[in-house]
C-alpha cells in the first residue's frame, strides 16, 4: 500500500503520466491523498539530506586519505544512504573537513529526521482521530 501511494503520490508526478495522475487522485480519499503527499515530500528530504551526506563524506575521505574527489565520491555514495551511518560519518565529514561545529553538523543531519518522526506523529494523531470520531476523510 505505501509503496503504492507512494507511486501516485510522487513518482507519477515527478516523471509524466499526468492524465493517469489526475484518474487516480480522484478516486483516492483523503487519507490517501495526505498519506501520500506526505510520504513524497519525506523522499524528496530524504534524497536531499543524503546529498548533503554525500558531500561531506566524500570531502571528509578526501581530507582523509589525499585522494582526489572523484575517487572518493564512489566510497561515499555507498555510505551515504545507509541511515545511521550515513548520517554519522556525514557528521564527522561537515566538522573535519568544512571546519563545522559539532552542533552545526548535528542540526543539519539530525534534525530532519527528528521533525519527519514529529510530523508523522502528529499525521497519525490526526487520522486516528478521524476515524475513530467517524468523520468520512472521502469527502474532504
Amino acid at each position: 500500500m505505501i509503496s503504492e501511494v507512494f507511486y501516485r503520490a510522487c513518482w507519477i508526478p515527478l516523471f509524466g503520466h499526468e492524465k493517469y495522475l489526475i484518474e487516480v487522485v480522484n478516486r483516492m480519499g483523503a487519507k490517501d491523498k495526505l498519506t501520500g503527499a506526505s510520504g513524497c515530500v519525506f523522499m524528496l528530504i530524504y534524497f536531499g539530506m543524503g546529498l548533503f551526506q554525500l558531500a561531506a563524506i566524500a570531502s571528509a575521505f578526501e581530507e582523509w586519505t589525499n585522494l582526489p574527489f572523484i575517487i572518493t565520491f564512489i566510497p561515499a555514495i555507498l555510505l551515504a544512504y545507509i541511515p545511521v551511518i550515513g548520517v554519522i560519518v556525514g557528521i564527522m565529514g561537515a566538522v573535519q573537513a568544512w571546519g563545522w561545529s559539532l552542533t552545526a553538523s548535528i542540526g543539519l543531519f539530525v534534525a530532519p529526521y527528528i521533525i519527519g518522526v514529529i510530523l508523522s506523529t502528529i499525521l497519525n494523531i490526526i487520522l486516528g482521530k478521524s476515524k475513530r470520531s467517524g468523520v468520512d476523510t472521502g469527502s474532504i
